[in-house]
């Protein structure tokens, strides 16, 4: 990755490995990318001499990685909020979960104590919608509010895939339509194998690049569903219960030893700073059936 990124006797190549190098560690990079070129996952640029691992993996494996050494923020060029619009009153937060029923029934088993969080946070409103055709009525309503969009479907990259229907990057895009002006920001988590990467000019990125969109949460690569839906609960889990700022929100799924190491798979496309104003409570629904598993 650094040999393909990186000419090593280009002079633009060069200022920015000096750049890189004097970065302390923990800093954040910020790289603005286009629609264009949207598969850049900088986190895994090597730095150092190849060791092989003995024993089972750690993270300690990955300290000669850009993830494991900086913060990386891409932001998508055409997108994002201004700071007066990442400050979010929970009160007016609606949050829409389209998620793929069946491999949410199959894996709900094996989440363990992230089942009764996803129980919780699928209870906030606008709630939880299982074809796209639902998804999508229920966005048109809440458009012209702040919004947390939770897209768990299967993806190639070019399209995402329900139950019993599918949308194309280009439809997507048009179907999350938000007024240029408007003041309420939104947020994308597409918790989805390849959301980050896909076509020119075309890929699930393109949501996210324009005005108002804070940004999209994603991966250049697969996921395993269990994994998929226990890291996205985590990071929405710390986004809304327990009011931590997107950035840290997503330092502390990654930095979890029981989601290593597929949660080192996921890469911020949006502004780090996005959070609400004050924790919501918690429902108190720790011991209800799931029953958000309605139908559409």
């Amino acid at each position: 990755m650094h040999n393909a990124l990186l000419i090593e006797d280009d002079p633009r190549s060069q200022e920015f490995m000096r750049a890189i190098e004097e970065l302390p560690q923990g800093a954040e990079l910020r790289v603005v990318c286009s629609d264009d070129e949207v598969s850049l996952p900088l986190g895994f640029v090597f730095e150092g001499e190849v060791d092989t691992p003995v024993g089972k993996p750690s993270r300690s494996d990955f300290a000669g990685f850009w993830l494991d050494r900086l913060k990386i923020t891409m932001l998508v060029e055409g997108g994002g909020a201004g700071p007066e619009r990442r400050s979010v009153d929970p009160l007016s937060l609606k949050t829409l979960y389209a998620l793929h029923r069946t491999e949410v029934e199959n894996a709900f088993p094996y989440l363990g104590s992230d089942a009764v969080k996803l129980k919780q946070l699928t209870l906030l409103p606008v709630k939880d919608y299982y074809n796209w055709n639902s998804a999508k009525r229920a966005y048109a309503n809440i458009s012209n509010a702040e919004n947390i969009v939770f897209v768990f479907a299967h993806s190639n990259g070019d399209y995402l895939y329900f139950s019993d229907s599918s949308v194309d990057c280009n439809t997507f895009r048009l179907q999350l339509h938000k007024d240029r002006n408007s003041s309420h920001p939104v947020l994308l988590i597409l918790n989805c194998c390849l959301s980050v990467s896909g076509g020119e000019g075309g890929s699930l990125l393109s949501a996210a690049a324009r005005k108002g969109f804070c940004g999209l949460v994603g991966t250049e690569a697969e996921i395993l569903n269990t994994y998929a839906l226990r890291c996205g609960t985590r990071l929405m889990w710390d986004l809304c219960f327990k009011g931590r700022p997107l950035g840290e929100a997503l330092d502390e799924m990654q930095s979890a030893e029981d989601l290593f190491p597929l949660n080192l798979l996921y890469t911020c496309y949006a502004q780090r700073d996005f959070q609400l104003l004050r924790p919501i409570d918690p429902i108190d629904q720790i011991d209800a059936p799931h029953e958000q598993l309605k139908a559409a």
